[in-house]
């Protein structure tokens, strides 16, 4: 019963819905939208064009379903979409209809808001709080990884110039994923100046 009455809403807000964008399309269309036609075409057509709208309760929010499949998958390069998504498929049975949809916007979102990064590789990953710090958020999803130390100095002599350079390692704490890479000691000192304190 409650089902029906939940169904009923939904229908007379998709109906309301479908009427307003097509009144912002063709203003001059407001004799067609008030038309008793138009209204019994819509009532008899969207139950057959939508006739599900399973929209469960009894799953835990997305974010934290995402996060379980993060921590479970434990894949120390991120979990990929599909990965999360098929973990989430067996961990819970009665899903929405739209859950791709649903899961694809809450990545996005959990990555703007800090809480997951996405690598370039698409693969998703957890940041705790000692994590933020190190990780500079990116309006395309990506990261930039920062130095953790200095572990070597060279000095090289091109055209009579000294120039100083230091050898560094990139990464991020909890994850295994450093690269070594030789770097300008200038612009190193400009750039990240506590790694020379």
């Amino acid at each position: 019963m409650m089902q029906d009455q939940r169904k009923e809403v939904v229908m007379e807000k998709l109906k309301k819905s479908f009427l307003l964008r097509y009144a912002g399309m063709d203003p001059s269309s407001s004799s067609i939208i008030n038309s008793p036609n138009l209204s019994s075409f819509l009532d008899e057509r969207l139950p057959q064009l939508f006739n599900d709208f399973h929209t469960p309760d009894d799953h835990p929010p997305y974010h934290w379903m995402i996060n379980k499949a993060i921590k479970e998958l434990n894949d120390e390069c991120g979990s990929t979409e599909a990965a999360i998504s098929e973990f989430i498929r067996r961990e819970y049975e009665d899903l929405p209809t739209a859950h791709a949809t649903i899961l694809q916007l809450k990545l996005r979102k959990l990555c703007m808001n800090g809480e997951l990064v996405c690598t370039k590789n698409g693969r998703y990953v957890l940041v705790d709080a000692v994590e933020k710090d190190a990780i500079h958020q990116k309006n395309n999803f990506s990261f930039e990884v920062l130095p953790k130390r200095i572990v070597d100095r060279k000095t090289k002599n091109l055209r009579g110039k000294e120039i100083g350079t230091v050898k560094v390692i990139w990464g991020r704490p909890s994850l295994p994923d450093e690269r070594i890479t030789w770097e300008l000691e200038r612009k190193m000192k400009n750039l990240y100046p506590y790694l020379f304190s």
